[in-house]
């Protein structure tokens, strides 16, 4: 009996994720390049996403869900909505922005510190 690990869980994931966008991209008549376009990213991105390499990021996925007409659920767990509307989907959406933000500034922050103390050293 094989063992499946977390990382052989996660990729399994993505690709499902993957292919259901690609689906959806067919379904809208949309070709990989005119996606591109719309989402602002390149193509090879939207090949990564589809071939399950790649996560879109949230605001990405949000974007997905508006262009498809879909919830944010069924791109990623494949749930179809249960009465979920597309402000509490904004709202989830603010929530990770604004924890993106946060984790973005700490990095800032660490980096900020990083640099000074090497300026002081060399001083």
């Amino acid at each position: 009996m094989m063992k499946t690990t977390k990382k052989q869980k996660v990729e399994v994931t993505r690709k499902i994720v993957g292919e259901r966008l690609g689906k959806l991209r067919c379904v809208n008549n949309l070709t990989q390049e005119r996606l591109a376009e719309i989402m602002d990213v390149s193509r090879l991105t939207i090949y990564k996403w589809e071939s399950g390499k790649n996560w879109p990021t949230p605001p990405h996925f949000a974007k997905l869900a508006e262009l498809y007409e879909c919830s944010m659920d069924y791109l990623v767990l494949g749930i179809e909505d249960r009465g979920r509307d597309n402000e509490e989907d904004q709202i989830g959406l603010s929530l990770l922005n604004r924890i993106s933000n946060i984790i973005k500034g700490y990095v800032l922050y660490a980096h900020t510190l990083f640099v000074y103390s090497w300026l002081m050293s060399i001083l």
